[in-house]
């Protein structure tokens, strides 16, 4: 088996570290004893990463497998800085519904409402809403169109941009160009629906995005490591996990992640995001009526809801079926779920360095997602 155990940290009521900050292990449960089974199998198939479980107060399992850097050891953990991705996108919403929340920002208004022409010249400006841009079905050109297995990261992530011109549309040129179908047509997941998303969030505050994401979220919930690639002012706070397109092959890093800015460009530990969830499973930083709203999946778009998917599972050893709401990442060889069971009050966080891992369809009844939640949601 070709894997390094780092950490495993199961707990039934609180957080203590040990002397190497490593999570003290707890008595076990049916959920670790399940969970270690299930992380076990995924090691001896190559699975790379951290697992985290929680409930909204506190951190019930922790294990972290194999290196996030081969060539000098360093193992995986928890405590590094991992690519959040398009988890990005969580980060990003919140904001949007604190504004919808303060009365500054409508849902079902238009893009035109709040950009004016110079700054983002599209012609449907007036026709696309807020919604739409959350939920993926602005209609808007989509920069990863034409990606081939060749090259697989689009010409357009690929030009080092200033993290204070991300969200310029005149520098985002494609995203404001012709529209690929009409606003509400179909689902069609896109960047540029967040990078306008970030543009209007710097018009309303009169602020750069970084910082009214540091002042809103970040701040409030301690969330210190969490930072925006290349944004003013930050810098490489924790070492950063490599990814790997397999065992042992380096990814190609010819992607500035920058460029991925209010879309995909936060970095942050595995701990601070398992945070970030426990702030959402309560009702301070997301009340309980913009949840309503914001996680309300849409059969027709396949489930899509705003910024996340919300669905119902099944799961194995579960009565009836367990609402989820799901947000996954994946820049580069780095991957990342992001799953809350609001009304189980539970979180799961799980990152992988491997590229080529497999999550499988939780809806499928098998694969790798589906064994980890029915461990950590099913197991009493």
């Amino acid at each position: 088996m070709k894997t390094i155990a780092i950490s495993a940290g199961l707990m039934a009521v609180a957080l203590t570290l040990g002397t190497g900050g490593e999570v003290a292990q707890a008595a076990a449960s049916p959920m670790n004893a399940q969970l270690d089974r299930v992380l076990t199998a995924a090691a001896e198939a190559g699975f790379s990463g951290v697992v985290l479980v929680g409930d909204a107060r506190n951190t019930l399992y922790e294990k972290s497998l194999g290196l996030a850097d081969r060539e000098s050891k360093l193992a995986n953990s928890p405590d590094l800085a991992w690519r959040w991705a398009s988890v990005s996108k969580q980060l990003t919403s919140l904001v949007v519904a604190q504004l919808v929340a303060e009365g500054k920002l409508s849902l079902d208004a238009s893009v035109g409402d709040y950009l004016p022409p110079a700054q983002f010249p599209a012609t449907n400006a007036k026709t696309i809403t807020i919604r739409q841009l959350l939920q993926h079905t602005s209609g808007l050109p989509n920069p990863s169109d034409g990606t081939t297995l060749e090259m697989p990261i689009p010409p357009f992530y690929r030009t080092p941009a200033s993290a204070v011109a991300v969200h310029s549309a005149p520098t985002r040129g494609s995203c404001s160009g012709p529209a690929k179908q009409a606003p509400g047509a179909r689902f069609d997941y896109n960047n540029c629906d967040y990078f306008v998303l970030g543009a209007i969030i710097e018009q309303l505050t009169g602020q750069r995005y970084a910082e009214v994401v540091a002042t809103r979220v970040l701040g409030p919930l301690k969330l210190a490591s969490v930072y925006l690639g290349g944004a003013a002012g930050t810098e490489q706070r924790l070492e950063r996990v490599k990814g790997y397109e397999a065992a042992n092959k380096p990814e190609q890093t010819s992607f500035s992640l920058t460029t991925y800015g209010a879309s995909g460009g936060w970095l942050g530990t595995p701990r601070d995001l398992l945070k970030l969830d426990q702030a959402m499973l309560g009702d301070d930083i997301l009340s309980a009526k913009m949840k309503e709203q914001f996680w309300a999946g849409n059969p027709k778009f396949g489930y899509a809801a705003l910024a996340v998917w919300s669905f119902p599972a099944s799961l194995k050893g579960c009565k009836g079926t367990v609402e989820l709401v799901e947000r996954r990442g994946h820049i580069g060889e780095v991957q990342v779920r992001n799953i809350l069971a609001p009304k189980l009050s539970k979180a799961v966080v799980v990152f992988t360095n491997r590229g080529d891992w497999t999550f499988g369809e939780i809806w499928q009844g098998k694969g790798f997602s589906y064994d980890l939640l029915s461990a950590a949601l099913c197991s009493n």
